[in-house]
């Protein structure tokens, strides 16, 4: 009796605990919203300022506003993230305003993909070009930040900081031999010389050809970035080379000595320079404006013409899978409703596709391939690609009329794979499990979690795979004007660069968003238009707390994980290898480049 009362006494506190903590994130989220809605306007940009953009502020291709995401900000201190059209629309107006004399780039900390570096890096470039001055400093630059710094007017440098110009590197993780010890057996297929999404689970080693094509891109990236920093910094590309062949710069006199950066100070030095391109006294404050706020001070003052021609701004990120799924990444189903809206909407004049995918489901890639051929048969279609637009990633891209990339864009690879998980020897011999299996047929349990693949079985799978990779083929041979016997030479599963894809006829064009939007509306005829973005994300409030806990979550979970032991990151590894399974057409792995 006495332990029946305990158990009841414990339900009933932790119950009132529960409602407890509910009303305190209620009224956390209460207060939030009505401190956010009380906030003042951005202060006004006085005469002879300068813009202030600090990459600790992440800069995302697309960043959905919702109140609740303040949520995340008491838990953490990582700023809001900013759209990436908006920081470029921002410097680009910021070159024709007459207040406006200069940008600050602080890079200290901050972190920026290659693709979104060279984006902001024409912007900046177009601005100094104006008459108006460029400054760069960091207390560290790795080869992306100072590849975005390169194109100041002047470079700094903490006196104590370092710069890292040491190449790129990736680094696979082959699991051939964990899989093994913990009685996982990948069963594969795959169609394509260069198709190795799949080859960490199947070797112990890189294959020749998969470090053929590693090389061969990191190649190509790097020697794009070279070349910008050598045409910027009037550095010959070899001795750029050389530098980082003999890790000559790690210390900032040399860093110096050898011309990438042209001054050591401290950040309150950097005050007095800029007081100075002011023309104000040294020892004044500068007049400086957050990049953030001139960004929301003209959304501000910008009004909307709800009468205008549209261009429709479509953001695909992420994994592709099956399903309805728009707000975390592409469900197939859910972006083919998305397109088909946007080519019977007569608002709609041109849609843009911003891809940042590396692929995912063949069956998904295939359902928005065809919603994307009937809109461009209405309207024009172009393509921006981000980091990547890889496998399904292309199979999307593959319709439009035309496509713009990075040159450090990874894309093509396509190809196709089918992978099978079986836990058979897990389950027997790890955890002393018997699963036994009643069947009616032959091939009932055919997919079965515990059994590998029969001879029949695998041969089922590979004329699918294929079929698949046949149909990708055509897909493509269709959209780009080649031949598929053309698209299968450079084809196989290969990845390459933006730079590369190029001569290849994979893409049309290098450069950006802003690019691709132009273009879209050249090709619609429109002068004045207004943007709209998609997918439309809407949550009710309720939905939204829930999300905002959740990925606080999530986020202690990334930041604590390595901290947790081996069982964890294997776990967190199996998840991952599950989410693999089926007919794919994916990016071989998701490489890391620093």
């Amino acid at each position: 009796m006495k332990s029946f009362l305990q158990t009841v006494l414990a339900v009933v506190v932790g119950f009132f605990l529960v409602m407890l903590l509910s009303l305190l994130l209620l009224g956390g989220v209460v207060g939030s919203l009505v401190a956010m809605m009380g906030d003042e306007p951005p202060a006004p940009v006085e005469d002879q300022t300068v813009l202030y953009l600090n990459l600790q502020q992440p800069i995302r291709d697309r960043v959905v506003e919702r109140p609740l995401d303040l949520l995340r900000e008491i838990e953490s201190s990582e700023p809001r993230p900013l759209a990436l059209f908006d920081v470029l629309e921002a410097i680009s107006k910021a070159r024709e305003d007459d207040r406006v004399v200069g940008i600050v780039l602080q890079t200290s900390g901050g972190q920026v993909p290659l693709s979104i570096a060279g984006e902001l890096r024409g912007e900046l470039k177009a601005f100094r070009e104006s008459g108006k001055f460029v400054y760069a400093y960091s207390d560290g630059y790795n080869a992306a930040t100072y590849y975005l710094a390169s194109v100041a007017d002047s470079v700094m440098l903490h006196p104590m900081g370092s710069l890292e110009w040491k190449g790129f590197t990736s680094t696979v993780a082959y699991l051939k031999d964990a899989c093994a010890q913990f009685g996982i057996e990948p069963q594969v297929i795959r169609h394509g010389k260069y198709k190795s999404a799949v080859e960490p689970f199947l070797d112990s080693k890189m294959s020749p050809a998969n470090r053929q094509q590693i090389g061969r891109f990191l190649g190509s990236m790097w020697g794009n970035l070279v070349d910008e920093v050598s045409a910027s910094r009037s550095i010959p590309t070899r001795q750029l080379n050389q530098l980082a062949d003999e890790l000559m710069l790690l210390r900032p006199e040399q860093a110096r000595e050898k011309g990438l950066v042209d001054a050591l100070l401290y950040e309150d030095q950097l005050d007095s320079i800029v007081c100075v391109r002011e023309g104000r006294s040294p020892d004044e404050t500068p007049s400086v404006t957050k990049l953030s706020d001139y960004v929301a001070g003209m959304r501000a003052t910008e009004g909307i013409d709800f009468e205008a021609d549209k261009i429709a701004v479509v953001y695909a990120q992420g994994d592709i899978k099956d399903g309805k799924e728009v707000k975390e990444h592409i469900g197939g189903e859910g972006f083919a409703g998305v397109f088909d809206e946007l080519r019977t909407d007569q608002r709609v004049k041109a849609v843009v596709l911003r891809i940042n995918s590396p692929g995912g489901s063949a069956l998904a890639s295939e359902k928005m391939y065809r919603a994307l051929a009937r809109l461009k048969a209405q309207k024009p279609l172009v393509v921006s690609m981000g980091s990547y637009a890889a496998s399904g990633g292309y199979y999307m891209a593959a319709p439009a009329d035309r496509i713009i990339a990075s040159p450090y864009t990874l894309t093509g690879s396509i190809g196709v794979f089918g992978m099978y998980l079986t836990f058979g020897k897990l389950t027997r011999e790890k955890l002393r499990i018997n699963m036994e299996t009643v069947t009616t047929n032959a091939h009932s349990d055919f997919g079965s979690l515990y059994r590998p693949l029969d001879e029949q079985e695998r041969d089922v799978i590979q004329r699918s795979i294929k079929r698949t990779y046949d149909v990708f083929l055509r897909r493509v041979a269709e959209g780009r004007g080649m031949s598929t016997g053309d698209v299968d030479a450079i084809g196989q599963g290969r990845v390459w660069t933006g730079e590369d894809a190029k001569p290849l006829r994979l893409v049309d064009e290098l450069g950006g968003l802003r690019d691709a939007i132009a273009l879209a509306a050249e090709r619609a005829g429109l002068e004045d238009y207004r943007l709209s973005t998609y997918p439309q994300i809407k949550r009710e409030p309720y939905e939204q707390i829930m999300d905002a806990v959740f990925k606080t979550k999530a986020g202690l979970l990334e930041r604590y994980l390595p901290a947790l032991g081996e069982e964890a990151t294997f776990r967190h590894g199996v998840e991952a290898l599950v989410s693999k399974q089926g007919i794919r057409a994916e990016l071989p792995v998701r490489f890391e480049v620093k």
